[in-house]
């Protein structure tokens, strides 16, 4: 019986795979030219879910994190790896879901007009390529290497290139300088749009935001072992032109050396307002500034008692309809009062403000075991009132981890020793669905993969 029934589950997840897109649902999606701002770089929104990437729910840590391309239906409310294997287990390099750094650079991935999209490397150059909605039909679009040189895609949570308006938004690099580049998907043509380069070549960084017809360019440059100035260009889709509208050492000098996370944790909205990160003593602000006439605001902001507790504090941006604000348990301050005690409660806390600064909501996350940090691992983010993310944290209450996942867990746990080579990991896939919440309650579910 216990085999009849992993077989039926096997042919669901199957017919599932092969259903995607196929029909329409009560919550379609619409799609367009429109960049998908509200969704992280690992994600992408389709006409009926969320394509992500994501490791398996449980692996060998030592390993490093792999990658799989997975699909969230948000009528069925199931997540499905893209993999039409019978039996496969989903964990290894031979699963159809795997994606390798080298095939899916930078782990962004792209949803436009009934295929996914992606930047792959190979030793001889870089290119945009594309598969159906089922990771199938894979297609190369375009050549995107310039005189040998490499698209910069070096780290998973920064966003080094967009697609918007038909146009693939990204950064060439070479020894001295990043080369901001354009690229027409339907005509192929590229043509570069502006060189960066600076006197010192310190912790040069670019990245991009693409909202409505423009382009954001946040870029950091360092002019020594601790001091950074931060920019901001923006490229305007309709004029393809690009303009300067701030440099923070040049326009804000007070703010030069309290601005935190430009390059990760800065977004905009609809209205040409930069929104970022500053700490300042026992607080942490979100500042806001109209590009268009330079007003700056101190926007939003929470006290901390501890200089430690600005490192559990992530600015996850804005959904379309509000800013989201991550207040993670101080680790470092609670092994100091309580060490291996538990101690009285603490909840990690998702302060979800408006455009006016007003808290809308407080939702509280509870680590059960020792009221500590849930770390997120990957903001995915989501829009019509959802979001979701990955975590390694697997005892969140009211958010059961699979049983069979705490029992491969605890399997690879036993096994460890200093010459195993195993340490094991997990990564929970956590939905919150604003609809679905009853008087105000926050409402989070638990979509890993069954």
């Amino acid at each position: 019986m216990g085999k009849l029934l992993k077989t039926c589950a096997v042919i669901f997840l199957f017919i599932i795979v092969f259903s995607i897109s196929a029909c329409g649902g009560k919550n379609n999606y619409v799609m367009d030219n429109e960049p998908q701002y509200y969704m992280g770089p690992n994600a992408a929104a389709s006409e009926n879910g969320y394509y992500y990437l994501a490791a398996p729910p449980v692996f060998n840590g030592t390993e490093g994190y792999r990658n799989y391309l997975y699909y969230y239906d948000i009528n069925d409310e199931i997540s499905v790896p893209l993999c039409s294997k019978i039996g496969c287990k989903h964990d290894d390099e031979n699963c159809e879901a795997y994606l390798s750094e080298s095939n899916c650079l930078g782990s962004h991935i792209w949803y436009i007009n009934g295929r996914i999209y992606m930047i792959e490397r190979t030793s001889e150059q870089d290119t945009l390529v594309s598969y159906d909605s089922k990771k199938r039909n894979k297609r190369t679009e375009a050549v995107l290497s310039v005189d040998g040189l490499s698209v910069n895609m070096n780290a998973y949570f920064l966003r080094r290139a967009v697609i918007t308006h038909g146009e693939l938004i990204y950064i060439l690099v070479d020894e001295s300088s990043l080369r901001l580049y354009s690229l027409n998907i339907n005509t192929k043509e590229s043509k570069m749009l502006k060189e960066y380069k600076s006197q010192y070549n310190i912790r040069e960084t670019i990245t991009l935001y693409a909202i409505d017809d423009k382009v954001y360019i946040t870029y950091t440059t360092g002019y020594s072992a601790t001091y950074n100035n931060y920019i901001l260009d923006v490229y305007d889709i309709k004029k393809s032109e690009i303009e300067d509208l701030i440099n923070v050492e040049r326009d804000y000098p007070d703010l030069v050396e309290k601005v935190k996370r430009w390059n990760d944790e800065t977004c905009f909205d609809h209205e040409g307002n930069v929104y970022f990160k500053v700490e300042d003593e026992n607080k942490l602000s979100i500042y806001k500034i109209n590009t268009v006439t330079g007003k700056m605001d101190e926007f939003y902001s929470i006290d901390v008692e501890n200089s430690s507790a600005f490192d559990y504090i992530k600015f996850y941006g804005y959904d379309g309809d509000y800013l989201h604000l991550y207040e993670g348990v101080d680790v470092v301050q609670r092994k100091k009062l309580y060490k291996r005690e538990k101690g009285p409660i603490q909840s990690n806390k998702m302060h979800v403000i408006a455009l006016d600064g007003k808290l809308i909501e407080k939702q509280e996350l509870i680590e059960k075991n020792q009221y500590s940090l849930i770390e997120i691992t990957r903001w995915y983010g989501g829009d019509k009132g959802k979001y979701f993310f990955a975590t390694r944290t697997t005892s969140i209450e009211n958010l059961e981890f699979g049983e069979q996942y705490k029992e491969k867990y605890n399997e690879m746990n036993a096994k460890v020793s200093p010459t195993s080579g195993i340490s094991p990991s997990a990564c929970q896939i956590i939905l919150y669905d604003k609809q679905k919440s009853e008087n105000g309650e926050w409402s989070f579910s638990d979509i890993t993969i069954e």
